[in-house]
This record gives C-alpha cells, structure tokens and sequence, in this order.
C-alpha cells in the first residue's frame, strides 16, 4: 500500500524544480539607508523581534503591528517604556490594517500566518512599497542577507531567500576570516582616501596613484604583521607620498 501521508516524491522534485528556477531570477544587490525612514514589521514573535532589531540598529523608525509580543519583544517595550529616551520602535496592539503601509520605505511581513502575509504583501505592493515575507521568498521584494559588519565594512551573503541555513554557516566562516580588527583599519583606510581627495592643488595622476595605492593595501597582512599600528603606519606612507608630490 502506498502512503499518503507527507510529500511524495514526485511533489518534492516538483518544488525543488520550481525553487531553481525562481533561483536563477537576477536580483539586484544594494545597501539600502534607512536612517530616520518609517518601516513596518507586522508580528510580534521572536522573528520579527531580529527584523525590528536590524532595522532600528539601522537608524529607521519601526512600527510594530501585532496583536501581542513575543518575549523579546514585549522585554524590549518595557524596556523603552521604562526609559527616559525616545523609543526607536512602537507597537500598534492591533491586527494589520492595509493603510499600515501608507508612507513607509519597506515592510516586513514576519506573523507566520500565510493568510496574514499573504494580505500584507499585497497592501504593500499596491501601494508600491518594497515587502519582505519571511520563509517565501517567491513573495518577497528583497531579501535580507546574512551580514559580516565590522564598522564600515559589511560582508552580506545572501541565498536569494531559499537556503538561509547555508548563508548564516557561511557567515560564520566569514566572522573567523574577518575579525574585528577589520573595522578600525577600514575605518583608517577611508579616513586616509577623504584626506587624498580634500589635498589642494594636487597633480591627478598622483591622486589617482594615491587612491589605487590605498585600495591595493593588503589589510589582512598588515593586521597579522603589526596590528592596527602597522595599519596607520601604511596608510600614512602612501598619503605622505601623495601630499609630497605637490
């Protein structure tokens, strides 16, 4: 007797075809700036609890709609409720309403109710407003990678929304090879390249050689052979270079 219980293999071959080919779809990767921009997380649970995290780490302001919280969530109001600062989030006690989407520069949908996603992602793609439902990815505008951020520097990878497992494991691998040291010799290097650019009456081919002697910089060999000191100390031979040429 064949089982009907779970998926055959038939179904699973079909939706593992149907998840290539929405794989192969090009997407276009950017660094979005959310700083002081309205964004919507609809739910409460300890998913939209990392999204509203990431998105206020960000600098954008974050309504919550939700009937309830989560744990993280409902500490975390306390939390601001309790202080003496603005909170960077708030919470809407209710369920979600089509015109939460009105003005906001990305939305997130994260209840774990498809109906309720489903219901969101339209609202927000009539009111042209990118969406992110979480675990469908085939309903999603954008989707957020796993990120490596050490000051400046950002590292993303990214599945497309279809293996996230594999992306967070490849982080993980890219957290070891990236330490944090990487912040403060980026956070160096960039310092440097503004001073190249702000130096009055240079010669602009010395400028140019300046800027490629910068990004040519092997950081990785001069954290492992001094530190960050070794660090400042290149950077300021290839400015000290370029400021000589005058």
């Amino acid at each position: 007797m064949t089982s009907t219980d779970g998926p055959s293999h038939h179904s699973v071959r079909v939706a593992a075809d149907e998840a290539a080919e929405a794989a192969t779809l090009p997407l276009y990767p950017i660094s979005l700036k959310v700083a002081g921009k309205a964004c919507l997380v609809v739910g409460g649970g300890n998913v939209a609890a990392r999204k509203v995290a990431a998105l206020v780490e960000a600098g954008a302001r974050v309504t919550v709609v939700a009937p309830e919280l989560g744990e993280v969530l409902a500490e975390a109001a306390v939390t601001w409720r309790t202080s003496e600062e603005h909170p960077s989030w708030s919470w809407q006690a209710r369920e979600f309403h089509d015109d939460d989407v009105a003005g906001c520069a990305l939305v997130v949908a994260a209840t774990g109710d498809r109906a309720v996603n489903d219901s969101v992602a339209v609202a927000a793609r009539r009111a042209g407003v990118l969406v992110n439902v979480v675990d469908d990815p085939e309903r999603c505008d954008f989707f957020v990678p796993a990120v490596v951020t050490r000051g400046s520097l950002q590292i993303a990878v990214g599945t497309g929304g279809f293996a996230p497992g594999l992306a967070a494991r490849l982080r993980a691998r890219l957290e070891q090879e990236f330490p944090p040291a990487w912040g403060p010799a980026v956070a160096a290097v960039g310092a440097a390249r503004r001073a190249v650019l702000s130096v009055d009456g240079l010669d602009e081919h010395a400028r140019r050689q300046a800027l490629h002697d910068l990004g040519s910089l092997d950081l990785d060999a001069l954290l492992a052979e001094g530190g960050q000191a070794r660090v400042d100390t290149a950077v300021g031979e290839v400015v000290a270079r370029c400021t000589s040429r005058r």
